[in-house]
Parts: C-alpha cells; structure tokens; sequence
C-alpha cells in the first residue's frame, strides 16, 4: 500500500516538474520593435503589441504636393493647385498655332505658362479647282470645288460639281465638235457664223457650248493652215484666216508652227 501511494506521489511531482519546464521553455524574452505612424510597438518573436501607433505628422500641402507625413512619407489628398492671379496674354493663337500666356500664382509665387489652343479656320467662298468638262457626246465629267480658311489658305474641304445641260444645250455642243472637227475655225466664227448663223441656236447657247467645249483654238489654227495651205500663198492664207476670226497672234503662230 505504501509502495503505491509512493508511485502515484512519484507521477504526480513528475508532471508538476514537466508543467513548470514547460512554462519556463515557452516563456518570451520580447524584442520589441518601435511603433511606427500606423502600427503600435510590437514584439518581432511572438507579435505581441503594446501602446499606440504614433499617428502621422502632416505637413501642409502646397501647389504642387499633396499632404505628406514627416516621418513615413505617405501622402494624402492631393495637391492643391496653383492660384493665379489675371492671365495675360503673350502671344495670340491663330488657326495654324497656338498662343500662350503668363500669370502668377496667389499662393506660392511661381511664375505660370499657359498654351492657348488654336483658334478655328476662317471658311471662305467655294472656289472651283478643276471645271467640269461637257463631252463630245453631250455628257458631263463633274468638275471638283474647294473651299480655303480666308486666314492660312488652308483647303478645308472639297466637293464634286456639275450642271444639268438642257436639250438646247446638249445638241449644240454636240454640234460644235461636229462642226469644229470639219471647219477649224476660230471661237467667235464658230458661235456666231456656225452655229447661230447656220444652226439657229441661240447666243446663249452657243456661246455656252463652245466655252465648254475641250478645244485649243490655237492648235486648230494650225490645224486649219495645215489643210488649206495646198497652192495657197503665205498672203492667202492669211485673208482666209481672218475671215475665220483668227487674231493676228495666232495667225502668225499658226504659219510657223505650221512651217509655212
């Protein structure tokens, strides 16, 4: 009996010892690192904590900076911008480049430049670019008409153009190729004693369809010398030119192109 109450004495004082081992071993020496603006001191072994975080210190915030902490540098807000005084204006913009101007700003004194952005084109009149041609067939190849900024001279935009030719108008272009491929006379002959004269249209319409046509009356000058100059002489060939309506410009150019 006394064997056993020993033992379990023994068991007893055993787990007393290890319990307090365990205590001792388990036991934290903390080292303990300093608080920081959001985090309070804490142990680097177990974590523990212990206090307060510290907070940040703020500096006021400029201009150009937002608020910044003095000690971790962490930022908050934003930054408040310059305040100028009156703008002034340096140079004035135009529709080909900016402008700029100057000021000061209220709150911390820093000269400020500014672009001012280009101004918008001046459109003026549509002008045409390319005619629009009247064919051979009375048909029409649509002509192209621009307009420029009055300012820079800039094209802005272009658009395609054509007419609407009348009957009267069609048939006597059509006509006046005819005739000016078998004649080659002048322009006034051939509105006036052609197709006014021999196909009774009217001024209006002759006059339009000849002005329309794509002809160099200068080469059909040429082309007129060329063909009646067999047994003509250099004076004969100049009277029927005149009759024809030719000038004495191109008379003369006509006989030496033509070598005659």
């Amino acid at each position: 009996m006394k064997d056993r109450k020993k033992a379990t004495i023994t068991v007893i004082l055993a787990g007393v010892v290890l319990i307090i081992a365990g205590i001792v071993i388990y036991t934290c020496y903390h080292r303990w690192n300093d608080a920081t603006c959001t985090e309070p001191r804490t142990c680097s072994i177990c974590g523990k904590t212990e206090g307060e975080p510290l907070g940040h210190k703020w500096n006021s915030a400029t201009c150009v900076k937002p608020q910044i902490c003095k000690v971790c540098k962490e930022t908050k807000g934003k930054a408040l911008g310059h305040d100028p005084e009156t703008w002034l204006t340096v140079t004035e913009p135009t529709c080909t480049a900016e402008g700029e101007k100057e000021a000061t700003c209220k709150r911390c004194g820093e000269n400020l430049t500014e672009k001012i952005p280009m101004t918008d084109h001046t459109p003026g009149e549509w002008t045409v670019v390319k005619d629009y041609k009247v064919n051979r067939d009375g048909t029409v190849t649509p002509g192209t008409q621009s307009v420029c900024c009055s300012v820079c001279k800039k094209e802005l935009e272009t658009k395609e153009y054509t007419i609407e030719l009348t009957n009267s108008q069609k048939n006597a272009v059509i006509r006046a190729y005819e005739e000016e491929n078998f004649w080659h006379v002048s322009r006034d002959y051939l509105i006036y004693d052609v197709l006014v004269g021999f196909d009774y249209f009217s001024v209006e319409d002759a006059t339009f369809a000849v002005d329309h046509m794509e002809v160099d009356f200068d080469e059909q000058a040429v082309l007129f010398v060329k063909e009646n100059s067999s047994g003509q002489s250099r004076g004969g060939i100049v009277e029927m030119m005149r009759y024809y309506g030719y000038t004495e410009e191109q008379i003369n150019n006509a006989l030496e192109q033509a070598g005659f």
